[in-house]
């Protein structure tokens, strides 16, 4: 797999979980007033969608034809993989414990999406060809 298909398909996943997510919390998931996931959740989700498509609409098919080291794309998934499960853990586990605990519930979410997005962007600085301009 080249690295331009690997960060196409890496980026659609997070906008998809992240666009997934959110629609959880609209139409599934009745979280109770004081909690901010969706306040954590929208911007992020937001910020990700805007990133990935400008970065799809900018892609030449032909720009980045170079493999992917297989090891490297199998890191990122298990990086990526439980990060996705713990977005959507978190509150669930939430819904369905017998003492919810608001607080927790606030921290633990943000802690999650402040290292996925810590992580995500070091992945995009390698894999998305971010290049910083020469002051």
């Amino acid at each position: 797999m080249t690295r331009q298909r690997f960060s196409s398909w890496l980026g659609l996943c997070v906008v998809f979980a992240h666009v997934a997510l959110a629609l959880t919390f609209i139409f599934l998931i009745d979280l109770p007033s004081g909690s901010k996931v969706q306040e954590i959740n929208a911007p992020l989700t937001l910020a990700y969608v805007s990133a990935v498509l400008a970065w799809l609409f900018r892609q030449d098919a032909s720009e980045d034809a170079r493999p992917i080291n297989p090891f490297l794309m199998a890191a990122i998934v298990m990086i990526v993989l439980p990060f996705f499960a713990a977005l959507f853990y978190i509150p669930i586990s939430f819904v369905q414990s017998d003492a919810p605990d608001l607080e927790s519930l606030n921290s633990n979410f943000l802690k999650v999406e402040f290292f996925f997005g810590a992580l995500f962007g070091m992945i995009m600085t390698e894999l998305f060809g971010y290049q910083r301009p020469n002051p």
